[in-house]
């Protein structure tokens, strides 16, 4: 996602909220967010041969205080910024932006405010465009929510 950011590539959300956009997540790292404790995990990888190799990743978890998350707030400033074209992509709502430009207003976002990507009260911020429903698959950003196929088991789907 960082690659992304950084050779003019686009996200596309579709059907989804910002919450599923985790190019977040590496912003928070890039601004070492207060709420993110770093650390390194050691572990061993199974090579080829057999053997063991040590193997450390680097890890940026919330810290116990983290309200939650609403990635929300940054996608109305996005929106409200016009760097985001919206529109029906069949039922789903589609959102499709430069990195670059999400990058940099992440980035503007947190110098204001260092709660800028986390939870403001109980619920997340909601989004002005599409309407926001929950279902067996979570949240998802649609134009009718009468039209949302209802979510059928593998079972119900071999039967068709």
């Amino acid at each position: 996602m960082a690659w992304i950011c950084k050779n003019d590539g686009q996200f596309l959300l579709l059907g989804v909220l910002y919450g599923n956009l985790t190019a977040i997540h590496i912003w928070e790292v890039a601004l070492a967010v207060a709420y993110r404790r770093e650390y390194d995990v050691k572990r061993r990888m199974r090579c080829s041969d057999g053997s063991l190799d040590p193997l450390i990743s680097r890890v940026h978890d919330r810290t116990e205080s983290h309200p939650g998350s609403d990635f929300n707030r940054f996608g109305e400033h996005l929106e409200a910024a016009n760097k985001v074209q919206i529109g029906p992509v069949g039922n789903a709502i589609g959102r499709l932006f430069a990195g670059i430009d999400a990058a940099r207003i992440a980035k503007v976002m947190y110098i204001e405010d260092q709660h800028a990507f986390l939870k403001q009260g109980d619920t997340a911020t909601a989004l002005s465009h599409g309407k926001t429903i929950k279902n067996a698959k979570g949240f998802q950003s649609v134009v009718d929510p009468d039209l949302v196929f209802p979510a059928t088991s593998t079972a119900q789907a071999r039967k068709v």
